[in-house]
């Protein structure tokens, strides 16, 4: 048994390593080696199982900035025009473009769940035509520190859906 006085120091200790584990966990996610399509694959098989948390890993820290943390933005990816994301049944990388300034934009078609389980989401999902499209914007990081985990990876900037 440990003195009690010794109790604030074990949970600062504690703490610290948790948030070392987590960052070490988060980041193996994402890899240099890691090309554009398998990034947007990933996302889209995440998004398929409703996961969340795997969908952020792969947003951008701009985008994360923007959305997040991860509670807020799958809120967000849950509402209207990303729900037919959500547990699709097929999703189908069109093509590719790259950009001027570097950035990797892709053309996805999805096929949309016919329900989410949920009575209101469900009645929202029923209204978006099948398939629906959106554009997904990828890029290199590379205004980070140099020891960040995310330097020269591509991750993603944007999803928007697209009217086609």
């Amino acid at each position: 048994m440990f003195p009690l006085r010794d109790l604030p120091l074990t949970l600062l200790v504690a703490a610290l390593s948790y948030s070392k584990v987590a960052n070490a966990y988060s980041s193996s996610f994402i890899h240099k080696s890691n090309s554009p399509e398998s990034i947007i694959q990933k996302q889209l098989d995440a998004l398929q199982q409703d996961d969340m948390y795997t969908v952020f890993k792969y947003a951008s820290p701009s985008n994360k900035a923007a959305t997040g943390p991860w509670q807020r933005f799958g809120k967000m990816v849950r509402s209207p025009p990303y729900l037919p994301l959500i547990n699709h049944k097929r999703a189908d990388v069109l093509f590719m473009t790259t950009r001027r300034d570097r950035s990797v934009k892709f053309l996805v078609r999805v096929w949309k769940s016919d329900e989410l389980g949920n009575e209101m989401e469900d009645k929202e999902l029923k209204a978006y035509p099948c398939p629906v499209y959106y554009e997904w914007i990828l890029s290199k990081v590379e205004y980070v520190e140099d020891d960040s985990p995310y330097k020269d990876c591509y991750m993603v900037d944007g999803v928007m859906p697209m009217k086609i």
